[in-house]
């Protein structure tokens, strides 16, 4: 009587089994709660070099990131929503934060004064 010998990555009904294609598949029914969401998002907001998030707020409801207050330019506004939006478990980043308007040339232009 032959015996099947199964190898890595192959399940016995001979179907193949990727390996190390799960990370981040959690089991069924499974989401991550608001709470360790938004604890999450501090700290990588607070983390992040170039974000200074001293006057935003952040409120997390089934998943979804609302960044509320100020951010000191347009820029840092953008890195905070994606630096939020790349935490697990977020679904979706608003970001309603106010900055000041960039002026072209001026010392807030992102752009350095270049066009």
């Amino acid at each position: 009587m032959a015996r099947m010998q199964v190898t890595a990555g192959q399940h016995r009904g001979g179907r193949r089994r990727h390996r190390g294609g799960f990370a981040g598949v959690g089991p069924r029914g499974y989401r991550r709660s608001d709470e360790r969401i938004h604890d999450d998002v501090v700290a990588v907001l607070t983390a992040h070099p170039d974000v200074d998030a001293s006057e935003m707020e952040v409120v997390v409801r089934e998943g979804e990131v609302t960044l509320l207050g100020a951010a000191p330019d347009k820029l840092t506004a953008r890195l905070a929503e994606d630096a939020a939006s790349r935490v697990r478990g977020v679904t979706q980043v608003f970001a309603h934060l106010s900055y000041p308007p960039t002026v072209v040339g001026g010392e807030n232009d992102e752009l350095g004064g270049r066009y």
